[in-house]
């Protein structure tokens, strides 16, 4: 198993290689406007999932992630950015997108929110990784942040990833989370039964 997603891993990080980068713009573009309706659909929905104002968890994204922010700046001032603690544990921290850090994290330079930032459990999170399915799996990166924190994680769960990386053989472990949705350049996919009233919205 462990083999199986190692390789499901090298073949994603390639494939997200071969992306034309004006395809992959727009797709990116579609993706923000989706995302952006969603928030504003569930800051106002009757099943109070997400409160009105509160705070949206995120991801600096890397070469191989969605990158999300194109039609978002109207959220920029209430989103955090998770900060790597040696621990091996995951948190947190209010941050507007102009005040991250670069930081070498897990062998890799990413941006960061400042050390002494606000620490907070957003009400929704927007998920990185390599691949996810329609069922809501997600495959990250092996080195298992994301799914400690998401295992005491009671908040909204949103995958982001282009049509192209979708796999329906996406392996599930014990310790793997779903996501609730998934947003694609061309779908939502709802994955969690409580989402269901999604299925009558128009999206852009």
């Amino acid at each position: 198993m462990a083999q199986a997603k190692k390789n499901m891993r090298k073949e994603l990080r390639e494939q997200w290689t071969r992306f034309p980068a004006e395809l992959r713009r727009d797709w990116e573009t579609h993706i923000s406007q989706k995302l952006s309706q969603l928030i504003k659909i569930l800051e106002t929905s009757p099943q109070n999932l997400f409160p009105a104002n509160n705070l949206i968890g995120t991801y600096a994204p890397l070469e191989s992630e969605v990158h999300w922010s194109k039609k978002l700046s109207h959220v920029f001032d209430r989103l955090a950015y998770p900060a790597f603690l040696d621990t091996g544990k995951m948190e947190f921290r209010v941050a507007h997108p102009h005040s991250l850090k670069t930081r070498s994290d897990f062998g890799v330079e990413i941006l960061s929110p400042p050390v002494d930032a606000e620490v907070v459990t957003p009400s929704i999170l927007i998920v990185p990784g390599l691949g996810f399915s329609e069922e809501g799996k997600r495959l990250g990166r092996g080195v298992g942040y994301y799914d400690r924190y998401l295992e005491n994680y009671n908040g909204v769960k949103i995958g982001l990833c282009f049509e192209q990386v979708l796999r329906s053989d996406i392996i599930l472990e014990a310790h793997d989370v779903l996501m609730d949705l998934i947003i694609t350049e061309e779908n939502l996919f709802i994955a969690n039964q409580n989402f269901e009233f999604l299925r009558r919205v128009r999206w852009i």
